[in-house]
């Protein structure tokens, strides 16, 4: 674990975007993202709760990897797992919204289906 560990944050200060590329949807795309100007990693962090609450979630997990960079601690292991879950969180609502897209698709709700989409797509972003 402090093998990994030490890995991730010489990624990070190597200014590796480990967060850049997200698995979606069983496939890696890498989300080009602007990295967003902050002075302190408390600061970084509020940026990403702001971006996170607007579902800018690359843009978000951007600024948390950034606050990574100037802090390093137990409470910093404990916020990535928080980070961690919440991009699982993100990826089980698009696999979800695929679910009920196909069950949709196979009653005939062609609204349904519409409405699915819309909300994948936003999910997807």
């Amino acid at each position: 674990m402090r093998i990994a560990t030490a890995v991730f944050v010489l990624l990070i200060l190597a200014g590796v975007g480990f967060f850049s590329t997200l698995p979606m949807l069983g496939k890696h795309q890498t989300i080009p993202v602007e990295v967003p100007d902050c002075a302190s990693a408390s600061e970084c962090r509020e940026i990403g709760n702001e971006l996170f609450g607007q579902s800018a979630f690359p843009e978000a997990i951007a600024a948390y990897s950034k606050s990574l960079a100037f802090e390093w601690n137990a409470e910093v292991n404990e916020r990535l797992g928080i980070a961690l879950y919440k991009i699982g969180e993100m990826e089980g609502a698009a696999e979800r919204f695929k679910t009920g897209i196909s069950y949709a698709a196979s009653i005939g709700d062609d609204e349904m289906v519409i409405r699915y989409q819309k909300f994948l797509k936003e999910v997807e972003k």
